[in-house]
């Protein structure tokens, strides 16, 4: 022990540390995350043998749609599911937003004017959290390949039809599959939040393009949007499973993505992501306090995730091994960013203090390069986000903060921006303005013809030859010009 004391008190260590850690934070990023991800390639239609009748197609897809409290983007995001033309379309609201959801179904539908409109069917939800709603979905789906989407999540025109190639390939057999992701802003231009956390969408998904290279693993397919062969939830007991996992003894409220994405890793079933710009959504995100409650509930999931997958389930190891190093040294990241600066600090050598700081802006800097090349063929618009890096820089360390926060309150199973909780009981109850929440009252507002089509709600193709599709408002309008502007080539 005295020896130890002895290492970490010489100056020589002092200096030499850190520099000996900065190299190795470099090489690992290098390695394990950006020249990987420059060999990543989305699957193609033409890699697919078109002649084998057994190909999955757009007939053979469900979307399911949890809905809690919507708001107007889900017009917008419920005319691009329509446009990429599943089978089916599933909506499954809380039954406190059921008379809301059936509003803006019928509202979208009489302003459309596409000639194959997909099955629309709405069926509420009494039981709250989102684990109940997609089990509810899985529980009234019968084609080969169900999609889990988020209802506040666009997709791109082409998103479906090759999100689903990677299901044919017959070698890999393809279990899930998730598509590109990138920032839509609430407003006509991205404030500083949607900025930051764009970038953080693509710091992710550089590193699921290497992983993806490397054997095809992913540490999460997001729950934004997630494509899974039905078959493979078929073979488990999915619906008791998935609403009764537990950590550490208590039942578990969020981490649905997670879970999914284990239970694919530890079958016999591969995963792939499709990212190209053919293949992405656009996702919305919070301003604070909210951002920051979303941020530390996605901690604990990880960090749970994380321990099941490499610590106690273990098949990662074996089917996956470049993803579990990847996974190790992402956990290991938030307590590597502050080493060096710490120890300058504790042993007064401000000139070490002040190198470490510049080297973190350099280095940083340049790990933020591919995001403003990688964006094809719009550059520019990317480059308006420049003199944003230096405050991303300090969002990426108070986020590793937020993530030292999330590993020391893991017990802590609140989601934060939903009116829902896991009682000492085990059970998932209402709370907030929803405690008291009742049923009746919500019902009796829905005269009983309505409740007829809520319950199945099929929409028959042939009625619906309405007047093109308005767009809904003019802002809408501009958030879809701002989408257009960022085609990307992932």
């Amino acid at each position: 022990m005295t020896k130890i004391i002895d290492i970490l008190l010489n100056r020589s260590f002092n200096i030499l540390f850190p520099i000996a850690l900065g190299t190795f934070r470099i090489l690992a990023y290098l390695l394990l995350r950006l020249i990987p991800s420059f060999f990543y390639k989305p699957y193609k239609q033409k890699h697919i043998n078109k002649d084998d009748n057994n190909n999955y197609t757009k007939e053979d897809v469900t979307y399911i749609i949890p809905i809690y409290m919507p708001e107007e983007d889900l017009k917008m995001c419920l005319v691009s599911w329509i446009k990429n033309q599943p089978k089916e379309i599933i909506l499954v609201p809380d039954i406190s937003c059921e008379k809301e959801v059936t509003e803006i179904k019928n509202t979208v539908l009489e302003e459309m004017s596409e000639n194959n409109i997909p099955n629309i069917r709405i069926i509420s939800e009494t039981r709250p959290g989102k684990r109940r709603a997609l089990a509810t979905g899985y529980e009234n789906t019968n084609t080969e390949i169900i999609i889990f989407v988020d209802d506040d999540v666009w997709h791109c025109d082409t998103m479906l039809e090759n999100l689903i190639i990677p299901f044919n390939d017959k070698k890999r057999n393809t279990g899930g599959v998730g598509p590109g992701q990138i920032c839509r802003s609430k407003r006509k231009k991205y404030n500083i939040w949607e900025i930051i956390m764009d970038m953080r969408l693509f710091q992710r998904y550089l590193e699921i393009k290497a992983t993806t290279f490397f054997g095809g693993g992913s540490p999460c397919i997001a729950g934004r949007t997630m494509a899974w062969r039905k078959s493979m939830l078929d073979e488990t007991n999915f619906v008791e499973d998935f609403l009764n996992e537990t950590f550490m003894g208590k039942k578990q409220l969020s981490g649905d993505d997670k879970y999914l994405t284990r239970l694919c890793i530890n079958s016999d079933y591969g995963m792939y992501h499709q990212m190209s710009k053919d293949c992405y959504v656009s996702t919305r995100f919070e301003d604070p306090p909210v951002l920051f409650y979303q941020l530390l509930r996605w901690g604990r999931n990880t960090i749970r995730s994380d321990i099941k997958l490499i610590c106690l389930e273990r098949k990662v190891w074996c089917k996956y091994p470049f993803l579990a190093v990847v996974m190790v040294d992402r956990f290991l990241t938030p307590f590597t960013m502050f080493i060096g600066l710490i120890l300058a600090l504790v042993y007064g050598n401000i000139e070490l203090f002040y190198l470490i700081l510049l080297y973190i802006f350099v280095i940083r800097t340049f790990k933020l390069i591919p995001y403003f090349t990688y964006f094809k063929p719009k550059l520019k618009y990317n480059y308006r986000f420049i003199p944003y890096v230096p405050i991303f820089i300090l969002a990426t360390y108070a986020g590793a903060l937020l993530k030292l926060w999330a590993l020391f309150s893991l017990n802590n199973r609140k989601w934060g921006n939903r009116e829902v909780k896991v009682n000492d009981n085990d059970e998932i109850v209402r709370t907030g303005i929803m405690e008291n929440f009742n049923q009746e009252e919500i019902l009796d507002e829905i005269n009983m013809e309505e409740i007829d089509i809520v319950d199945i709600c099929i929409i028959d193709d042939n009625e619906l030859k309405k007047n093109e599709f308005s767009n809904i408002n003019p802002e809408r309008q501009e958030i879809l010009l701002q989408l257009e502007n960022r085609i990307i080539d992932f």
